[in-house]
């Protein structure tokens, strides 16, 4: 019988539970039906231990939460199982919510990251990593983005790890950023930082637009305003520990002149994919990118780079960009989830091979009464963050939305439904709500950055 179980759907285990109870109690069940949905998803599930040292309940518990949060998608309204706030003394400027859902990470604007256990009964705040500069520093603003490196998300013992990239960036000319790339892992019911790398870019660059960070590499995409000029920069940070001002001499990057771009992101094989907006005869026009910087020879000076013409590229006129997501690893792929205003959601399919990448309708535009809002993207669902306010009452709807690929299985009708969320506050931030898909966790933003709320939708 249990082999028969091991072959069997979750919906359809969890039917046969309520006529069998102790039928489904065994942990060689619960693997077998984890492994089955890992290899078949794109990375979804997270575990901070390894699987062998996992119980049958916590693996249980994984999946029916997944299953829970497909089933309040496709529900006409929405009931949270719990609504809760994480508060913070200094302002939260950036903030990151680790996949699976348990672990919150924010930047704040000292150059300090926090974090907090989201599946703990009492949230409490911890220091990952401390304070580096001081609030309101003549001339200076911290800006940190945060990113998690996809290839190493499992150490050698099992148990989460993910290197963390944070910069803090002058906004004037002059004023260099400053990068440091840390290896985070979990111990027991914690999170521990290890520096890996720290260095300095280019001083004439006084804004970043996007960045990211995948194995050795970093990229970005930065505006050097003295200059007259945007560029695209390739680093090697595992190189150029100790390096730049103030430390001293310049180092090898890769380097070309383009337009600032809303998004960067390193692929595998020395990809890097980058989402653009320019004007066009007929307005806006969002173009998708893909070059191999393996063949851009490295210099010391950002003046000494050349332009590069992707491997790929195509262009939507009269297409003007909204938001696009993280990208999800795919067996055969690497695939995006993107909203062209008016065009609904879309999809960008990457073959692992970087051939004929191809651009899919995936649903319509998640819209409420004419209201816009900003979105995040799962690889099937979507959250939108729709705020309005009188006096000192605000509210916020969220929008859950669903849309599909055109290789899935099954695919279900377009599913919509929304859940007011009742905030007093006068300086309510509708940012990018952060979403994970696997267990139906949502964190938006408020209170001019010291509060967070925490919906555990499933």
């Amino acid at each position: 019988m249990s082999e028969i179980l091991k072959e069997m759907d979750l919906p359809s285990i969890l039917r046969m539970r309520k006529i069998v109870p102790n039928l489904t109690e065994t942990k060689a069940l619960w693997q077998a039906l984890y492994e089955k949905y890992s290899n078949s998803l794109p990375k979804l599930f997270q575990l901070d231990k390894p699987i062998s040292a996992c119980t049958a309940e916590e693996l249980e518990r994984v999946l029916l939460r997944w299953q829970s949060t497909n089933d309040i998608w496709k529900s006409p309204s929405v009931t949270p199982t719990r609504v809760r706030k994480v508060e913070t003394e200094v302002k939260v400027t950036c903030m990151r919510l680790l996949r699976g859902g348990r672990w919150l990470l924010m930047a704040t604007q000292t150059g300090e990251v926090i974090y907090a256990d989201l599946e703990s009964p009492e949230i409490a705040v911890a220091q990952l990593i401390p304070r580096q500069s001081v609030p309101n520093q003549n001339n200076l603003n911290v800006h940190t983005n945060i990113d998690i490196e996809v290839d190493m998300l499992q150490s050698e013992s099992g148990e989460l790890a993910f290197n963390l990239a944070l910069v803090e960036s002058g906004n004037v000319g002059g004023v260099p950023s400053r990068v440091r790339v840390w290896s985070v892992v979990s111990t027991s019911e914690a999170l521990e930082a290890r520096l890996l790398s720290e260095f300095y870019l280019d001083r004439h660059l006084a804004f970043i637009s996007s960045m990211s960070l995948h194995g050795p590499h970093m990229a970005f995409s930065a505006l050097a305003l003295l200059l007259g000029s945007s560029y695209t920069i390739i680093v090697k940070w595992d190189e150029v520990n100790n390096h730049g001002p103030p430390f001293g001499p310049s180092y090898p990057m890769k380097v070309f002149p383009s337009q600032l771009y809303h998004y960067v992101r390193l692929l595998p094989n020395a990809r890097l994919f980058c989402v653009g907006e320019s004007s066009g005869h007929g307005g806006a026009e969002t173009n998708f990118n893909i070059f191999d910087f393996s063949k851009i020879q490295s210099v010391t000076e950002l003046s000494a780079g050349t332009r590069v013409q992707p491997i790929w590229k195509e262009e939507l006129s009269d297409a003007p960009f909204d938001e696009i997501s993280q990208p999800f690893i795919c067996a055969s792929d690497i695939r995006f989830v993107f909203t062209i205003y008016d065009d609904g959601v879309c999809g960008i399919i990457i073959p692992n091979d970087m051939t004929t990448p191809q651009i899919v309708e995936l649903g319509e535009e998640t819209d409420e009464q004419g209201m816009r809002g900003t979105i995040s993207y799962g690889y099937r669902k979507s959250v939108r963050i729709l705020s309005s306010s009188v006096r000192s009452q605000a509210t916020v709807s969220l929008a859950l939305s669903t849309h599909s690929w055109p290789d899935d299985d099954a695919k279900e009708q377009a599913s919509k439904c929304t859940y007011a969320l009742h905030v007093v506050s006068d300086h309510f931030l509708a940012s990018q709500p952060l979403f994970d898909e696997s267990s139906g966790r949502v964190v938006v933003a408020g209170l001019g950055g010291l509060r967070q709320h925490i919906v555990d939708l499933a």
